[in-house]
């Protein structure tokens, strides 16, 4: 009887991190968001940010979540120096007033 009872408290004291609300910070090592500019219908220049941040929070049990992302707009990289200077200029993301781009969603929803 001592053995069940715990074997029964040890799997349902291992079962609730699962169950919990897992929160998953973005690795800026390895997450650039990337983006592709139509030239004209002619061609496709892609490009990405090099500095992101942010936390991802995921609820297994409800199948909910929230995403919060800082994306640093000054660090545009296209691979060609001009335009990446265009991107961060007043035309387009006017980087020195507006330093970082910010998605937040408080309803995830998954499978």
């Amino acid at each position: 009887m001592k053995t069940t009872s715990f074997a029964l408290i040890l799997g349902i004291a291992l079962s609730f991190p699962v169950l919990a609300a897992a929160s998953h910070t973005v690795d800026s090592g390895h997450t650039f968001p990337s983006f592709e500019i139509s030239h004209l219908g002619f061609s496709i220049q892609r490009g990405r940010f090099d500095r992101t941040s942010g936390k991802v929070l995921l609820n297994q049990e409800s199948g909910t979540g929230s995403i919060n992302i800082a994306i640093e707009t000054a660090s545009i990289s296209t691979g060609l120096a001009e335009l990446g200077k265009h991107l961060r200029g007043e035309d387009f993301l006017n980087a020195a007033r507006y330093p970082k781009i910010t998605f937040v969603s408080d309803k995830l929803t998954y499978l």
